[in-house]
């Protein structure tokens, strides 16, 4: 369950973030910062606490991570050229136009140190069942599908926590979009899927492996869909970066993915 309280304290601080610094640069900082804890992780076993993960080819995992945080960098810079129209009864979502000019470098600084604050719950939400399984004892589960309900259990209570705390800040007057309602259910759904997949991932590639193959994707996704379905997304510089920006993630992958799977020559006699 404290994983899931670590995950959800840095999933409420996304909408401030993306209010404060928008959503492009907040991606990007909690994205990378979430991707070097994670990676941290799983090198040092969380500063000792357990046995780092075994890496054959240490020296090319630590150049796929970098070069997995150099893709994410290269996402940064492709721009949106869409301005986007928010129906009248939707404005309450959106900053207003003389709220967004009266945005100060006090904004921005709070909106990148809270972007950098969630992506260290995000790296590190794993560490509690992850450390329960690497000590061994015969009283804690051994799988990380195990700790998925707890998990799960943790993020909903922790919800519930901060949704009065929102209420009682707003003397019980909470904006709620109702249109919302069932898409919100049905992203956490296939938000549950993934974050179930991610257990998966850490128990048979390791944090040092799936933090930098998980983390390089949605860039890659999250543009795509800005230039095939919201064609928000155009131009040839833009398309040039995102391909650079692929490219790197794909080589990346390709390096991570050797790294553990690279299995030394066993030694041979020669009889003579």
């Amino acid at each position: 369950m404290l994983g899931g309280v670590i995950w959800c304290t840095g999933n409420i601080c996304c909408v401030p973030i993306i209010n404060k610094i928008g959503l492009g640069l907040g991606l990007l900082l909690w994205a990378q910062t979430s991707l070097i804890v994670g990676w941290v992780t799983g090198v040092t076993g969380i500063f000792g606490l357990f046995t780092p993960d075994p890496v054959p080819l240490p020296a090319l995992n630590y150049i796929g991570f970098g070069i997995a945080c150099v893709s994410t960098i290269v996402f940064a810079f492709v721009k949106s050229n869409t301005e986007v129209v928010v129906p009248e009864e939707n404005q309450f979502l959106v900053n207003q136009p003389d709220e967004q000019k009266k945005k100060g470098t006090s904004d921005r600084i709070v909106g990148i140190l809270l972007a950098v604050f969630a992506g260290v719950c995000f790296g590190s939400n794993f560490d509690p069942p992850l450390y329960m399984i690497k000590s061994h004892k015969p009283e804690w589960p051994q799988n990380g599908m195990d700790y998925v309900f707890s998990h799960f259990t943790g993020i909903l209570l922790c919800s519930i926590f901060y949704f009065l705390l929102y209420c009682i800040y707003n003397r019980n007057k909470p904006h709620v979009f109702p249109q919302s309602v069932l898409p919100g259910f049905l992203s956490g759904i296939m938000w549950a899927i993934a974050q179930t997949s991610w257990f998966v991932a850490n128990d048979t590639l390791g944090l040092v492996v799936s933090y930098p193959l998980i983390s390089a994707g949605p860039g890659i996704v999250a543009n795509l869909w800005g230039i095939l379905l919201f064609k928000e997304i155009t131009g040839k510089r833009n398309y040039l970066i995102f391909l650079s920006a692929s490219l790197l993630s794909a080589v990346a992958i390709a390096c991570i993915t050797i790294s553990k799977e690279y299995e030394p020559p066993k030694n041979t006699t020669f009889v003579q």
